[in-house]
């Protein structure tokens, strides 16, 4: 039987790319640098902060300038925080779907603590997230399944009974490793490489996540 569904943030929930694709690219002009195309920042959002300034000034977090670049990026990005990004479609009406049918849910990221807990303040169909597990709040991020492992003891879960939904290819294999269901949603930041996602359970809309959660939660209780 499931009891619980966790979720990733970044390219699962929220689509997040408009406020990293404003902040990188003011980054860049700023430093006499070239605007990448919205579409290449939004295939490498849920990669993090690191992968954008490498992506976009091209150097390894070896340079000099890496720290730095990258703090300027984080804090564009916290004033930009909500200014473009907003939940995906059908979001809402998947959290409303999920809590009347008693199961709980909540949030496991690899963003950091501050822009986590700031993003499920400001949204309100985000108020009854029973956990939220942060990079902050682990040793090993994922494809680690420390995140989820400990997600599923504050909630008092057993992994079996618990459906992980993210859409990258490395929230499949923590969620797998912990022992959860993994779902994979295609229609996140990992969308160029759908085809790493095709051995799981997957979802091409948010409408798509609940159809397959539900069958899920149907065959389960059989």
């Amino acid at each position: 039987m499931i009891k619980a569904i966790l979720f990733d943030l970044d390219g699962t929930l929220l689509d997040s790319a408009p406020d990293f694709i404003h902040s990188l690219n003011t980054l860049l002009e700023r430093n006499g640098k070239t605007k990448l195309p919205n579409d290449l920042i939004r295939q490498n959002v849920s990669d993090g902060s690191i992968k954008l300034i490498e992506i976009g000034f091209k150097i390894k977090p070896s340079d000099d300038n890496f720290d730095d670049l990258r703090r300027q990026l984080l804090n564009l990005y916290d004033d930009n925080l909500l200014k473009w990004a907003n939940i995906f479609h059908d979001v809402e009406h998947l959290i409303n779907f999920i809590e009347s049918q008693n199961i709980i849910w909540g949030v496991v990221t690899n963003k950091p603590s501050y822009f986590s807990k700031k993003i499920l303040a400001r949204i309100p169909i985000f108020n009854n997230c029973a956990v939220l597990v942060t990079s902050d709040d682990v040793k090993n991020m994922k494809p680690d399944p420390e995140g989820i492992s400990k997600a599923c003891n504050e909630i008092g879960v057993f992994s079996k009974n618990v459906i992980y939904v993210g859409d990258h290819i490395k929230d499949m294999i923590a969620a797998e490793k912990a022992g959860c269901l993994p779902i994979a949603c295609r229609y996140g930041y990992y969308n160029d490489q759908k085809n790493d996602l095709q051995k799981y359970l997957y979802a091409d809309s948010v409408h798509d996540l609940k159809t397959k959660i539900c069958k899920v939660i149907d065959e389960r209780q059989r």
